[in-house]
């Protein structure tokens, strides 16, 4: 299952689930970020360094973050050819 850290309000996040949705996988949230923290933690920043969200976490693939490469690995795992 996906693992997903970012607040809802967040653009970045936004684009994110919209992938997620129109692929139709499970996924867990864990609001971060703006007035949620924990992007400042040493247990967020060692999954993401950059302190920003979103962050995606694959099974025990290694964490991902920057929105649009977060869309490219979705798509080229997850998605069909057409997608």
């Amino acid at each position: 299952m996906l693992k997903v850290w970012g607040r809802k309000s967040s653009s970045n996040v936004q684009a994110l689930m919209w992938c997620i949705g129109e692929l139709e996988l499970a996924f867990e949230r864990i609001d971060a970020g703006f007035i949620y923290g924990q992007v400042e933690t040493p247990e967020y920043l060692s999954i993401n360094p950059n302190g920003t969200v979103p962050t995606l976490q694959d099974g025990n693939n290694q964490p991902l973050w920057e929105t649009a490469a977060i869309l490219r690995y979705l798509a080229d795992f997850y998605g069909s050819e057409e997608f």
